[in-house]
């Protein structure tokens, strides 16, 4: 029969409310109707009252009936519904169009399209109609193909099988979500893994993301999963954020060390070791953590760092505050503070040289090193706040941490920050009680020459102070102070190590911090120490024992060149000396050193690091190293001490790095009946630290790398030459 076109029907293939669809003429009773698949009477009134009302959703004006699946005719309501419209759907459409009209066929019901009918477009399908026209697609494009007979072809890129009903890693789970097409894409890029769409994964699965343990051993694809592959790169790969933590394997070791400081293995480590950021939920713990050590790492702004990983900057600092949170509760109370360390520890961390020169007495005796550094802030609006934290040293505001540090530069713990208008002896005097909670009476600290003021304080309490002497005005140090000073310097040394260590690795330290961020700058202080605690090795040199030895027996050493210079009054004398060309061999007989000859008489390696330069600044342009000699005939004078039988002294000058008006005297006695580094029997310098005898200051071990070692060499480069043509000169006159 024909439906009325112009009653006011919603859908195609319904009918009036008042008329009622004929009955079948089978001849069949309901038994045999229902073995050959007819429908029965039952089944007949049912699907003609459903097509009255729900083939495509029949309503009338005032009434809501939802809508049946247009395709089958499932009841409303029942089951998954998918929308029909979007122009992707077209083909599914023209499926749908096709089965309700064979439906209502076969009911009886013959309806011709009119203005009244609802589009298909605004109608829901059930997800079996879905999943039987993908089925027909996926069969017919196979008939089609012109890949064989099955229709498939092999890749050498494993895939998962295309189900819902398990997890991907092949487990059963109620909880199962599907595959993002994004992770899937991650995962066909990064792993070389196919994920389907009808692919699904659990929650527990979906947070660790270890897809390197899936098994994926299906290389056969249908063309409609290889179009779909395609897609997947065509819809997915509008360029990956610049740094990808979640996947931070593919990044490669030398990227992740160059934003974070650490490699892949010891990120990972540091995750692992944060289970409250792991545990977060609806955030990316990895890019949390990676935020916040690139933020450090770099000191770049937080709009800049956003930008690397295609987020905002409010989330950028949200996921960085996550981070921070979880490392100042969970990483550094386990590698940072007093309380976490007992002296049997601190044993551990003394070196060979600390304990022979200062603890060689008593074994159960400790030593550390106190050195407060600067983290730069921006001028405030808080009058107040500014003026306590404007440093009259540094003319800038500035906060003022603390470092309590062992001999090897294992960081104890940090204190503060304190205001920059306290000095490091007030500072030291705050914090004395609470270094008696891991030290004892006898215990040694070692200061530099900021903590004078607190020295008796502290040795009230019964430690044991080692400070460099003081210089009494523009004199230089006698050779017992520059002795005693260099010894403290030879193990205090580390604690400007470690600053720089700490400046270097986070570069966030060495810049100006906002004023935002100084509320949480004293977390990311201890952070950044605990870290280069764990991932930067402590400093332990080889020759420790050998070194401290030397300088045990250089200590109460004279220094009789001194005494020679001085009471000759050679600095004012010209008329003894000739000048030559140092680096000709023809007009000087200086005896040839090896680098472990200039060691031994150094005692470090700071003063060679610094002998390049000063050569550089000393050498003129011809390339002559001018230094003045005065050749002695028969032995020396032995009333200053001196033992040289066929001595040569030489004479340098060398410009100071620090005032443009200030020149050294170098000295230096050569005993030409000696080879190596025998021939060397005295040397002194016009320094403040000149006059000592363990080891030597820089001035002298520049002329003594030069004349002993360098002129040897083939070429000597000059640091940093470049830099002498950058300004423009004036002209004199």
């Amino acid at each position: 029969m024909t439906s009325n076109p112009t009653n006011p029907l919603v859908s195609s293939g319904s009918v009036p409310r008042a008329r009622a669809a004929p009955q079948p003429t089978t001849g069949m009773t309901d038994n045999q109707q229902r073995q050959t698949g007819s429908p029965s009477r039952a089944q007949f009134d049912d699907q003609a009252r459903t097509a009255e009302t729900d083939l495509g959703g029949t309503s009338q004006p005032g009434r809501d009936i939802p809508l049946s699946c247009p395709g089958c005719g499932g009841k409303p309501g029942i089951g998954t519904r998918f929308s029909l419209s979007g122009t992707d759907k077209s083909a599914l459409r023209s499926f749908i169009e096709e089965r309700r009209q064979r439906l209502l066929k076969s009911i009886g019901i013959s309806h011709t399209p009119n203005s009244a009918d609802v589009s298909l477009q605004q109608m829901s399908v059930c997800d079996k109609c879905r999943r039987n026209f993908y089925k027909e697609k996926e069969a017919s494009d196979a008939q089609n193909s012109s890949y064989g007979v099955s229709g498939t072809i092999v890749l050498s890129i494993p895939r998962v099988a295309s189900t819902h009903a398990k997890c991907v890693f092949g487990h059963n789970s109620s909880s199962l979500l599907r595959v993002p097409p994004a992770l899937r894409f991650k995962v066909l890029v990064c792993h070389r893994i196919y994920v389907p769409p009808d692919g699904r994964i659990c929650r527990d699965h979906f947070e660790e993301g270890v897809w390197a343990n899936i098994t994926a051993n299906i290389n056969a694809y249908t063309p409609t999963q290889i179009q779909e592959m395609v897609d997947l790169f065509i819809n997915n790969y509008r360029g990956p954020p610049f740094l990808d933590f979640e996947y931070i394997e593919a990044m490669g070791d030398k990227a992740v060390q160059d934003w974070t400081g650490l490699d892949i293995a010891q990120f990972n480590e540091l995750y692992l070791a944060l289970p409250s950021l792991r545990n977060e939920e609806k955030i990316r713990p990895k890019t949390a953590l990676g935020l916040w050590l690139t933020k450090h790492r770099t000191g770049e702004t937080n709009e800049r760092i956003a930008t690397l990983v295609d987020l905002s900057r409010s989330m950028c600092e949200h996921l960085m505050a996550k981070a921070r949170n979880a490392l100042a509760s969970e990483w550094v109370p386990l590698h940072l503070g007093f309380s976490r360390i007992n002296r049997e520890d601190l044993k551990l961390h003394m070196t060979v040289v600390t304990r022979e020169l200062f603890c060689a007495q008593d074994v159960d005796k400790i030593a550390i090193v106190l050195d407060g550094t600067y983290v730069y802030i921006q001028k405030s609006s808080n009058f107040l706040f500014q003026r306590k934290n404007f440093s009259g040293h540094k003319h800038r505001p500035l906060l003022k941490p603390i470092k309590v540090v062992s001999p090897d530069g294992h960081i104890i713990d940090c204190i503060g920050p304190f205001e920059a208008n306290h000095n490091d002896a007030a500072i030291a005097k705050h914090i004395g009680e609470t270094l008696m909670t891991i030290m004892r009476r006898g215990d040694v600290v070692l200061v530099d020459r900021g903590f004078r003021d607190a020295v008796d304080h502290l040795t009230a309490l019964g430690l044991e102070v080692r400070m460099p002497d003081l210089r009494c005005g523009n004199k230089p140090l006698t050779t017992e102070q520059a002795n005693r000073t260099r010894l403290i310097t030879s193990c205090r040394y580390i604690v400007e190590v470690r600053n720089g260590h700490l400046k270097h690795c986070f570069r966030q330290f060495d810049k100006v911090w906002p004023n935002q961020s100084i509320r949480h700058m004293m977390i990311d202080f201890r952070i950044a120490c605990a870290i280069l605690n764990v991932y930067h090795p402590v400093i332990h040199t080889a020759d420790g024992l050998e070194k401290a030895t030397l300088m045990k027996s250089r200590l109460n050493q004279p220094n009789p060149l001194a005494a020679l210079v001085a009471a000759e009054n050679l600095n004012r004398k010209s008329a003894s000396w000739e000048s030559i060309d140092g680096s000709s061999n023809d007009n000087l007989e200086f005896p040839q050193l090896t680098e472990a000859d200039l060691r031994l008489i150094t005692l470090g390696h700071y003063q060679l690091r610094h002998a390049q330069s000063y050569y550089a600044e000393h050498v003129k342009a011809t390339g002559a190293y001018e230094v003045q000699v005065c050749r002695h005939q028969g032995p020396l004078s032995r009333s200053h001490g001196h033992t040289a039988d066929d001595p040569m002294l030489i004479r340098g000058k060398i410009q100071s790095r620090f005032r443009s008006s200030a020149q050294h005297f170098v000295y230096i006695l050569i005993d030409r009946a000696e080879e190596g580094i025998d021939s060397v029997s005295s040397y002194t310098c016009s320094c403040a630290q000149g006059l000592r005898t363990v080891g030597c200051c820089a001035h002298i071990a520049t002329v003594l790398w030069y004349l002993g070692y360098a002129r040897h060499l083939p070429e000597i480069p000059i640091p940093a030459d470049f830099l002498n043509d950058v300004c423009v000169e004036l002209d004199e006159g």
